[in-house]
């Protein structure tokens, strides 16, 4: 399988973005394929769409438990009908399988983003996520930016030749548009926009809520005020060894602990220690060094050699004993044994990524959780993380509002001076207030007014968004939550996926609620359905009860044992139905025969039927019974009356 062409389509409004990546997909080959395609997401990104085009119409995706998406997806390729299935793997990787590609045939699929952008060194950094191993045919790039001057922008990484120009003649604002052929991507494509200190809040109403998102710049005390961290005397270092290490960006990895070093020990610093493990699938032993004057090179020369190789257990990246402090290089995948929700280290530990695939949600929690902070070098330059990780910082520790509720805030250590919260308005009017401690060791609080007129388009999924990392980061604990979060906003997640069928057949067949182009048509079918089960029931009922009327004795001893019900076993009926029989047939809505009051006219009638009697089929079951006309029961002698 090959990527023929991409073409994306962005729109920043703020710090909000919302980004349409359309990808056509090429098989080269002679038999039909099915194409699958992995890619990884950096945080606070998060797929909120996915459609396929059937029959020329890009038909949207609809959420679907995820164990039932993939026994469905496995049902419909097998019928050689078209399905696209959009799952999350681990961590903040997805993996779309696109079912079929038809022989030197193309498909076109389109996946929707949505992301708050990230601020470093004052400036928001927008990261389009194209670096996946094959080479693509033709790449586009379109990203509008109302209102903003092509002043304030800035081309990073992987768009060397971008073009800028003005939005249009009725419309203040600049477009960024970017063109390549046979591209292949290693690293997230990267636009710096000029961004000021002021605040951004949005509400959204989504079925049936009030929905509200705002970013809070820390006052110039709090988001300025630097005090020096006290330097550890014995650090841990634990190093991810395992396979998946070696897409970590090792040489960012490598200055990160120069730059350390330099201030821990460099000058007239103390010496060092430093215990180093190598985590797998277990801890290996700890390798301790000694780290004087900012020279660390028989530690740098150990790590380098190392191999990288082997599954990744968490239960591995423990912190080390004895330390007052613990850095943790790892992308937070596992692969390997339970799961584990927390570390829960007696010291500071801090977590630092720089692996286009990894699980930043999990990496947060360990962290913050122990008081320390979580480092992205895939957009965090070396130095700036040195001083993040030398220098105290704010610290959100509580938050409490009148006319909200269910409130998530991203990160506890806001990046850069700025917090990310979002929540429910129960009211017009709410005030969200959170208490801030500086890195002095004071404490200050932040208001946040609310009101329900502010309309933003991202509010509603931005709280989803920020809500399904916190649960994920939990790792199994909320697994109920995630199912019912992924479905009402159409996640993928790690219980839910999103999936597209060919017909509406399929969604009936399959009992999932297909998208609103498709509801009336769905709703009819399952109608038509519902109707047909009745009168196929009302037909079996019908039947059973005739066979009834006509059987006697043993053999309409044997229909009812068939059916569950019970014979009188004792007394003057013994071998005959007590009227119990006859209150559990008439609720099941059977008629049966009525009988006369006269016990002289029901001695008259026979019991038994005729020469030829009422059998049960070869393999004893109800509905293969052949019976033959016999004289109608005794009602009274049949039921034992």
């Amino acid at each position: 399988m090959q990527i023929a062409r991409v073409q994306v389509r962005s729109e920043i409004v703020g710090l909000a973005a919302r980004s349409v990546i359309e990808l056509v997909f090429k098989n080269p080959n002679a038999q039909v394929l099915e194409g699958e395609l992995v890619f990884p997401l950096a945080e606070g990104q998060s797929v909120s769409g996915f459609s396929l085009d059937i029959n020329g119409e890009m038909r949207p995706a609809v959420p679907v438990e995820k164990t039932k998406g993939q026994q469905v997806f496995e049902d419909v390729i097998r019928r050689r009908v078209d399905p696209a299935l959009l799952e999350k793997t681990t961590g903040n990787n997805y993996k779309l399988r696109v079912y079929p590609l038809p022989a030197q045939g193309e498909r076109r699929v389109s996946i929707e983003i949505v992301e708050t952008l990230p601020v470093q060194d004052g400036r928001a950094l927008y990261r389009l996520p194209l670096q996946w191993q094959e080479t693509i045919g033709q790449v586009s790039v379109e990203v509008e930016l109302p209102g903003v001057d092509r002043s304030a922008l800035e081309i990073g990484r992987g768009l060397p030749g971008a073009e800028l120009r003005p939005l249009g003649s009725s419309r203040s604002g600049s477009v960024l548009a970017w063109q390549r052929q046979d591209f292949t991507a290693r690293q997230a494509l990267e636009l710096s926009i000029s961004h000021g200190a002021t605040a951004y809040t949005a509400t959204q109403h989504f079925d049936g809520q009030v929905f509200f998102y705002a970013e809070v710049p820390l006052p110039g005390t709090a988001a300025l005020a630097t005090v020096p961290r006290t330097r550890p005397q014995r650090l841990g270092l634990v190093w991810d060894a395992s396979g998946s290490g070696a897409q970590r960006d090792l040489p960012r990895e490598l200055a990160l602990l120069d730059g350390l070093f330099k201030a821990w020990t460099g000058g007239d610093g103390q010496d060092l220690a430093v215990d180093l493990v190598l985590a797998r699938d277990v801890a290996q032993a700890t390798q301790r060094f000694l780290v004087r004057r900012g020279d660390w090179r028989e530690l740098r020369s150990a790590l380098e050699r190392v191999a990288y190789d082997g599954a990744t257990a968490a239960s591995a990246l423990v912190a080390v004993p004895g330390c007052d402090l613990n850095l943790l290089f790892s992308d937070g995948l596992s692969n390997f044994g339970p799961s584990v929700k927390a570390l829960s280290p007696r010291a500071p530990l801090h977590a630092v990524q720089s692996s286009a695939a990894a699980d930043s949600a999990w990496l947060r929690l360990q962290a913050e959780s122990s008081g320390g902070q979580f480092i992205d070098l895939t957009h965090t330059l070396p130095a700036s993380a040195v001083q993040r990780l030398t220098q105290g910082s704010a610290w959100v520790q509580s938050w409490q509002g009148t006319g909200v509720s269910d409130v998530v805030v991203s990160a506890r250590r806001p990046d850069n001076g700025r917090v990310q919260v979002a929540g429910i308005l129960t009211e017009l009017q709410g005030q969200l207030a959170l208490s801030v401690q500086l890195p002095t060791g004071q404490t200050q609080e932040l208001v946040v007014p609310l009101r329900a007129q502010e309309q933003g388009a991202l509010a509603a999924s931005r709280w989803a968004a920020m809500s399904l990392n916190e649960m994920e980061a939990q790792r199994g604990e909320r697994q109920g939550d995630i199912l019912r979060l992924g479905q009402r906003f159409g996640l993928a997640s790690s219980q839910t996926s999103l999936i597209v069928l060919d017909s509406v057949q399929d969604y009936v067949r399959h009992q999932i609620l297909p998208p609103q182009s498709l509801r009336a048509s769905y709703e009819q079918l399952l109608a038509q359905q519902l109707t047909q089960k009745r009168a196929t029931t009302q037909r079996h009922l019908d039947d059973v009860a005739r066979r009834f009327e006509l059987g006697a004795g043993p053999q309409r001893a044997a229909i009812l044992a068939r059916l569950g019900l019970g014979l009188g076993r004792s007394g003057p009926n013994s071998g005959r139905y007590r009227r119990p029989v006859a209150s559990r047939f008439t609720a099941l809505g059977w008629a049966l025969p009525r009988c006369g009051s006269d016990r002289a006219s029901r001695a008259k009638q026979p019991d038994r039927l005729g020469p030829q009697d009422a059998k049960l089929g070869p393999q004893g079951d109800r509905s293969t019974l052949d019976q033959t006309p016999a004289t109608r029961p005794a009602c009274g002698a049949a039921l034992g009356r």
